[in-house]
């Protein structure tokens, strides 16, 4: 967190403002020395510096779809540069037959780093053999219509009892509260999981009677024989994935 106070300080403005100019220029002059390679699909008038970033708005997607009926369904925006692609047909084609092997990794971002204990998790890993095993062993060991009756105690204890992780009367509600609202916004490096999943995972913690998915974890880490060895990241990225995609069927549902 300590990065925040210099982006807001005078001096990164004053960096910013010396570096554009330059980068500039020289990509300027690289540009005039070598030959385009690639034919690029149309592309809007841009600006200097900003490229095309002037043209999204205040709602992207419905300026992107105006552009899209002036220069067609593909296009070349210079923004970092990006390819925007805005009818099913082409995507599909794009994405499925032509470069799916290329497009099945998420954009690579800092936060997402720091959030998914360095890319170890299946939302926002890229795609390796890595990946599939860990897919591979959600599906398997986690998403089985067996392992979500195995849970059920869990979620009849909660409604027999009223448990409830919302509002006022929860324990730690503000620091809970705090965690979420600033890892939606900005994708930090400093997520609820910093400070609930790490105990959650202990592998020394005591044996409940009913075994959940932690268990299951703590027991897969413990094999030998996995073609992925499980480290307490691995437990604690891939249970923050499940916490979410639980709190937004919550969310759905209610």
């Amino acid at each position: 967190m300590e990065l925040y106070p210099f982006l807001s300080s005078p001096w990164f403005a004053i960096i910013l403002f010396l570096i554009l100019p330059i980068h500039w220029l020289l990509s300027q002059s690289k540009s005039r020395n070598e030959r385009p390679i690639h034919n690029l699909p149309p592309s809007p008038p841009r600006l200097p510096f900003i490229g095309n970033l002037h043209q999204l708005g205040k709602i992207p997607h419905h300026s992107l779809w105006k552009l899209s009926q002036k220069y067609g369904p593909v296009m070349f925006l210079r923004l970092v540069p990006a390819l925007i692609i805005s009818s099913p047909e082409m995507s599909k084609q794009v994405l499925i037959k032509t470069h799916d092997l290329e497009c099945y990794s998420r954009p690579y971002s800092y936060g997402a780093v720091k959030l998914s204990y360095n890319l170890l998790d299946v939302a926002f890993g890229p795609y390796s053999e890595y990946w599939r095993e860990i897919r591979r062993l959600c599906v398997t060991e986690l998403f089985t219509v067996k392992r979500v009756q195995s849970f059920g105690h869990v979620r009849e204890k909660k409604i027999a009892f009223g448990k409830s992780y919302e509002g006022q009367q929860f324990e730690g509600y503000g620091k809970f509260q705090e965690a979420i609202d600033e890892s939606m916004a900005m994708l930090s490096s400093f997520w609820v999981a910093d400070f609930f999943f790490q105990n959650t995972g202990d592998p020394n913690r005591p044996k409940s009677e009913h075994e959940d998915i932690i268990d299951v974890l703590l027991g897969l880490s413990k094999d030998k024989t996995a073609s992925v060895k499980l480290s307490r990241d691995h437990i604690k990225s891939i249970r923050m994935v499940i916490e979410t995609i639980h709190l937004i069927i919550n969310i759905i549902c209610l």
